[in-house]
């Protein structure tokens, strides 16, 4: 998996996606896995196949604010506001930076400033 993310810091997605899916395939159940493939989808634009990955990976680690938060914004770039909304309140009970810098990046109306102390 190490390949696959060294490709993804030299902007390398093709690669990255070639590489990562080959150590998926023997274990699906991999948290790096799937986050890194979600990277490498988001790398190439490819939003709604990366939303997947981001999903399966907040899933397998429910706790994980960074997965939530690359699902919240591939889920915005595919103009899913229900669901990107409801990646936000799971941010904020998770990590109320995170959730801020989800409302922040995505400039949705739609999202209240419901973090209490943050700017």
């Amino acid at each position: 998996i190490y390949l696959g993310i060294n490709y993804l810091k030299f902007k390398k997605f093709d690669k990255a996606v070639q590489i990562v899916t080959e150590v998926t395939r023997k274990n699906q159940n991999s948290f790096e896995g799937m986050y890194n493939l979600g990277q490498a989808y988001k790398g190439l634009k490819e939003y709604g196949t990366a939303a997947t990955y981001f999903y399966t990976a907040s899933q397998l680690r429910p706790s994980d604010a960074d997965a939530h938060y690359e699902y919240g914004i591939c889920l915005h770039k595919t103009g899913n506001r229900e669901l990107a909304r409801e990646e936000y309140e799971t941010l904020v009970s998770l990590d109320t930076e995170v959730a801020e810098k989800l409302r922040k990046e995505i400039g949705a109306e739609y999202l209240p400033p419901k973090v209490v102390g943050v700017r």
